[in-house]
């Protein structure tokens, strides 16, 4: 973002570890391994065969399919939590947003693509927060960005009531601005009168009615008294 203009507020994205989503994560885990905990056990069974003198214990899966599942599945719920806290981090980190005194800026970064944002003050309509349940799982608020091209959500913002409270001052300012008229130039009666009566010197004087002495003397007399 390349903008020589003041920058009033910037977004603080940060998407960290909060309790909610520790609890939830564990458990998540305590559901998973217990689950296959209680269901591997009845997935086997041994045997013990005798070859050659030695002894062998063989382990079957009645259902190798269905073990082979389990497996997955519980890879997945362990593994899970992780993946979405690097995808949170990874698209915190890369989330832009700045109010400037013109206009705001920024690019909302998404799993799978990113967005640039450019919207100048006098088409925002409202800058909103919101703090729900997922809020307070993946940590910061979502910022709402409403314009007439549409609404703009941007999650992980730290400072969310803070950037939201500049972008209205902002907005209100801007408006009231262009609400207020402009007052009109002032003329100079005088000067006014004075360029009047010089054009009517210069006519009678091109048209002989006065010399050009006189000229000269009428228009000392109209100078003094501007």
């Amino acid at each position: 973002m390349e903008n020589n203009e003041k920058v009033i507020c910037r977004a603080n994205f940060w998407a960290g570890i909060t309790p909610l989503a520790v609890v939830f994560t564990v458990l998540w885990w305590i559901i998973g391994g217990v689950g296959y905990y209680v269901t591997g056990p009845y997935m086997n069974y041994s045997s013990t065969e005798y070859m050659w003198g030695i002894e062998w214990h063989n382990h079957y899966y009645e259902y190798p399919m269905l073990h082979a599942l389990g497996i997955a599945i519980t890879v997945i719920v362990f593994v899970l939590p992780v993946v979405i806290f690097l995808i949170r981090m990874f698209i915190a980190k890369r989330c832009k947003l700045e109010l400037t005194e013109g206009q705001i800026e920024g690019q909302l970064k998404t799993t799978f693509g990113k967005k640039k944002l450019q919207i100048p003050i006098d088409h925002l309509d409202n800058v909103m927060t919101s703090s729900g349940f997922w809020d307070k799982i993946r940590g910061g608020e979502t910022l709402l960005i409403s314009s007439n091209s549409g609404l703009i959500k941007f999650h992980y913002v730290r400072n969310a009531d803070e950037f939201a409270q500049a972008a209205m001052k902002r907005i209100d300012e801007v408006k009231k601005s262009a609400t207020v008229p402009q007052a009109a130039p002032v003329q100079n009666a005088s000067g006014g009168n004075a360029v009047e009566k010089m054009n009517s010197l210069k006519q009678m004087l091109d048209s002989g009615l006065i010399t050009q002495e006189e000229f000269d003397q009428k228009k000392k007399d109209i100078l003094s008294k501007m």
